[in-house]
C-alpha cells in the first residue's frame, strides 16, 4: 500500500485549479477564500436560491464568471449573484461552457482576511459601472452586511436586524442567524 503526500492546508491551489477574474484581458487569479467564508456565501447562496427559484424571480449562482465588458474584456465572478428574469428569462438556457453574458442585479462578496479591502470595493465600483443595481459585501468577523446601492450609497445590515433587498422582493434573512452554525 503506497501513500501518497498531500500539500500543507496552505498551499494555494495549482495555476490551472485557482478561481480567476479577467480584468482588461488579463487573468487575475483569486486569493483562496477561507473556510468561515466559503461557508458564509455558500449558505447565502443557497437560501438566496431557494426562495428565487420557487418565486420564478430569476436565476442565483455562486462563483460565475460574468462577462461585465465584451470590449474591455471584464469578467467578474462575484462570490454570489442574482440575474433577475427580466435580464435572463427563466426559459433561455444557461451557457455549456465559457462565462455568463449577462450583467447580473444583485453581486455579493464575503470578505476573506485574504482580500484586499481596496480590491473588494474596486470590483463593487466596476459592478455598478456596468449596471449592477446592487452590491453586498459581507464582513463575517464582524457579522455585518453592507449594502451598496452605489458606492455612496451604503448602509450596513447587522445585529438582529433582517438582509432584505427590492431586488428579491419578500425576501428576508436575519442577519445574525446567518452567521450561527445550526446547533443539533
Amino acid at each position: 500500500m503506497s501513500t501518497a503526500t498531500l500539500p500543507p492546508p496552505t498551499a494555494a491551489p495549482a495555476d490551472d485549479e485557482a478561481l480567476n477574474e479577467i480584468v482588461n484581458g488579463v487573468r487575475v487569479d483569486l486569493p483562496p477564500m477561507s473556510v468561515q467564508s466559503n461557508w458564509i456565501a455558500t449558505r447565502l447562496c443557497s437560501r438566496l436560491e431557494a426562495f428565487v427559484e420557487s418565486h420564478r424571480l430569476g436565476t442565483v449562482v455562486g462563483e460565475m464568471r460574468f462577462i461585465l465588458d465584451r470590449g474591455e474584456n471584464l469578467r467578474r465572478r462575484p462570490h454570489v449573484a442574482v440575474a433577475s428574469a427580466e435580464r435572463r428569462p427563466l426559459d433561455r438556457s444557461m451557457p455549456a461552457v465559457g462565462d455568463w453574458d449577462v450583467v447580473p442585479d444583485l453581486t455579493i462578496e464575503v470578505v476573506s482576511p485574504n482580500d484586499d479591502m481596496e480590491g473588494v470595493l474596486k470590483k463593487v465600483g466596476e459592478s455598478f459601472d456596468h449596471g449592477v443595481r446592487q452590491a453586498w459585501f459581507v464582513v463575517p468577523g464582524q457579522q455585518l452586511v453592507y449594502v451598496c446601492d452605489s458606492l455612496t450609497d451604503v448602509r450596513g445590515v447587522a445585529g438582529t436586524a433582517d438582509l432584505e433587498t427590492s431586488l428579491v422582493p419578500r425576501w428576508k434573512l436575519p442577519v445574525a442567524t446567518h452567521f450561527r452554525r445550526p446547533q443539533p
